[in-house]
């Protein structure tokens, strides 16, 4: 077993450059890991390498024998942290970890992170990456800890009701993952996160359609205080969007690369407790072509709105009428310095008058398109 574990480690290419002290400390552990690992050889050990920062940033891709997480850094890398130095991170993707949960997983995370503040009292955040999870279980980690999870490349299979809702700084990023509705509602029932990254997620809106057609009622059951969504297939902006119903508030919104070409009118208003704190939303790079009058409404702390690179043809006259806060406004990503003296009517479509007249709070507007700057209708 031994050998054959020599044998595979020798042939990953992790794409890491190990620093100099591990080099020079090359060894043997000396003691046997309970979380799923034989005596330890030097060939076995985690990649990693230290930046200027003194971040140890750790690699353990593919690494077959690591079924839970560690109770040191010691068990996964031979090097022994100095004083002044942090855990920034570390790649578990395609070990044998298959399962999230404090019960089985993070068993020893306690002592793991007591370990660590041995070494450096100031560690704060770690930054912890996966594949290939198909089940997520309660999760509970030290209150003062920030955890940021990224979960790439997994078909999950069950989700423990309210997995995260003990857990107080939390950073969640998907990538290419499949989930059904009920398991996005155990996820966040009951949860505080700080933020909830999707990328490359394609059925948003396909699979949750038929769900709601069948009147499925949900109650909104988290705060999230920034919900990035990227590269993902959701092409009319309505009440099938999951999130809509989920989220109980929300403080910052990226649709971005969506293919989003139609936003359902009022759709913002209808939705307004999930929005009532809203104040950063970003639309750029989708299909967007036309913005009505009540697209916006209801977004009345909307403070930055951005709609670059999107094939915007019209724009009602008092889209942003409603936007009182609004503070930054991007259309296409060209910088200008509006002075409300030198545009009217006349020489300026109404919409971007009647922004620059009513929207007092405004301070900058980042616009270029000869389409909407002759377009009046």
């Amino acid at each position: 077993c031994q050998a054959y574990l020599d044998e595979q480690s020798n042939n990953n290419d992790f794409g890491f450059m190990k620093s100099r002290e591990s080099k020079e400390n090359k060894g043997t552990n000396g003691g046997s890991a309970n979380f799923g690992s034989p005596l330890l050889s030097s060939s076995n050990y985690c990649e990693y390498d230290i930046d200027v920062y003194s971040c140890i940033n750790i690699n353990c891709n593919n690494i077959k024998w690591i079924r839970k997480f560690p109770r040191s850094l010691k068990e996964i890398i031979n090097y022994s942290q100095k004083p002044n130095q942090f855990l920034c991170s570390i790649d578990l993707s395609d070990t044998g970890i298959i399962e999230l949960s404090s019960s089985d997983t993070f068993e020893n995370f306690d002592l793991f992170y007591a370990n660590l503040l041995k070494a450096n009292p100031n560690q704060t955040t770690i930054r912890l990456t996966f594949s290939n999870i198909e089940t997520i279980r309660e999760l509970k980690f030290p209150p003062e800890l920030n955890m940021v999870f990224f979960i790439r490349d997994s078909t999950i299979k069950y989700v423990e009701p309210k997995a995260l809702s003990n857990i107080n700084k939390i950073e969640i990023n998907f990538f290419n993952i499949n989930m059904t509705l009920m398991q996005w509602f155990n996820l966040l029932d009951s949860s505080k996160l700080k933020l909830l990254s999707l990328r490359n997620i394609q059925n948003l809106k396909e699979e949750y359609t038929n769900l709601a057609n069948k009147d499925v009622i949900l109650v909104q059951v988290t705060s999230i205080h920034d919900l990035k969504i990227q590269y993902s297939y959701l092409p009319v902006l309505d009440d099938s969007f999951i999130f809509f119903k989920l989220l109980k508030s929300v403080e910052q919104l990226d649709l971005i690369r969506c293919s989003i070409a139609f936003i359902k009118n009022g759709i913002f208003d209808k939705y307004s407790n999930t929005f009532r704190y809203l104040k950063y939303l970003a639309l750029a790079n989708n299909n967007i072509n036309r913005i009505t009058e009540q697209t916006f409404s209801g977004l009345n702390n909307l403070v930055m709105l951005d709609l670059d690179e999107n094939p915007i043809e019209y724009i009602h006259p008092n889209t942003f009428a409603s936007l009182k806060k609004l503070k930054i406004l991007s259309i296409n990503s060209i910088s200008t310095n509006p002075n409300i003296k030198s545009i009217s009517q006349t020489t300026a479509p109404v919409w971007l008058f009647n922004v620059l007249k009513n929207n007092r709070e405004l301070k900058e507007i980042n616009h270029k398109s000869g389409r909407l700057l002759n377009n009046y209708c």
